[in-house]
């Protein structure tokens, strides 16, 4: 936007700003919506900006161009199947939400843009298993701080900070937009970095000589350590469930259990049912990995074999999405004979 290098490197840095939106709307979030309306934004007025010189004010589309040669599967699959996808899109924009349509009332429309943009805090920088008022105070006041350091002393490069900020409007827009059920934190990915962009910001135009800008760096700085507690707590949580003594079935142990089964028998799986009753776990690595020709089905006959495991992964499926829980899988409500004991599953035998 502002580089004054020679008109080939122009060119080249507007290429990859088209492949780098072509990346951001294949993610199919909302940067599938907001990046397009975000960089017509940016490209109008880089041509506004240069409207005397003809030559700059063709760059833009080589973004465009570029931007829809990286898409190029997608629209030729949206081709073949008549634009389907964009239907949908429209058809989700244009459908009421499952509370009907969105409030009208600018304040109510207001109160839930910025109520979505405190909430990430309890949703990705301070994790908490439920909705959680000290989590959300700390986010008004690490947002606050941050948002007036940056208004107040914000030094840097304008035109990329006003990038950033007509995108996490127009995001903030869509969001009051949103119907009242669960948001979940993912679709949010455009907001993710501005609390980080934000508080780096913060940080680098305070005035450390003076106590009251030592005071505002000392509270970003036991928030931002606050969170990153938070963070690991729970990630630490997510790898015990993998790797620790009490965790969830793998792939390797289950293929070790099915070994233990006679070729040809019946393998119990309850869960093969809906999308899993073609493709199911016990389906494919039997097929490509264990080789045992096993009669896998959902009914669970007499004389059929049950892998049950020890432990099972509640996920809670609410705007709090992902918070994982490891749990203890409730026994099966049959008759059973145990063969087999590991650390990680149970074999038994249905009598």
């Amino acid at each position: 936007m502002e580089t004054s290098k020679p008109l080939l490197y122009q060119a080249i840095a507007w290429i990859f700003f088209g492949i780098t939106v072509a990346i951001l709307v294949s993610l199919h979030t909302t940067t599938m919506l907001i990046i397009p309306v975000t960089c017509v934004i940016a490209c109008l007025w880089f041509v506004y900006r240069n409207r005397k010189n003809t030559i700059k004010c063709l760059l833009p589309f080589l973004s465009i161009l570029s931007a829809n040669l990286a898409l190029f599967m997608y629209w030729h699959s949206e081709i073949v199947r008549n634009f389907a996808n964009t239907r949908g899109i429209v058809r989700a924009l244009t459908a009421k939400g499952a509370s009907g349509e969105p409030s009208s009332n600018l304040f109510t429309r207001l109160f839930k843009a910025i109520w979505e943009t405190v909430y990430l805090g309890n949703q990705v920088f301070f994790l908490n298993d439920n909705i959680s008022i000290f989590n959300v105070v700390v986010s008004v006041i690490f947002f606050g701080i941050s948002l007036y350091i940056v208004i107040k002393k914000y030094r840097g490069n304008k035109t990329l900070i006003g990038f950033f900020a007509i995108t996490w409007i127009i995001f903030l827009y869509a969001s009051s937009n949103y119907p009242d059920e669960h948001f979940y934190s993912h679709r949010k990915i455009l907001l993710w970095f501005a609390p980080i962009l934000l508080a780096i910001a913060s940080l680098a135009y305070l005035n450390l000589t003076k106590t009251f800008h030592r005071i505002l760096a000392l509270v970003l700085a036991i928030i931002i350590g606050y969170s990153i507690a938070t963070n690991l707590y729970f990630n630490q949580r997510y790898l015990a469930s993998k790797y620790g003594s009490e965790r969830l079935l793998s792939v390797a142990d289950t293929v070790a259990i099915i070994n233990q089964i006679p070729v040809g028998l019946t393998l119990c799986d309850p869960a093969k049912k809906g999308k899993r009753k073609e493709h199911g776990q016990y389906d494919y690595i039997d097929t490509f990995m264990t080789k045992r020709e096993l009669k896998i089905t959902n009914a669970c006959p007499s004389g059929s074999y049950y892998i049950q495991p020890k432990f099972k992964m509640a996920i809670q499926m609410n705007d709090l999405f992902p918070i994982f829980t490891l749990v203890k899988t409730p026994p099966l409500e049959r008759p059973i004979t145990p063969l087999l004991e590991t650390p990680e599953a149970y074999l038994y035998k249905i009598e």
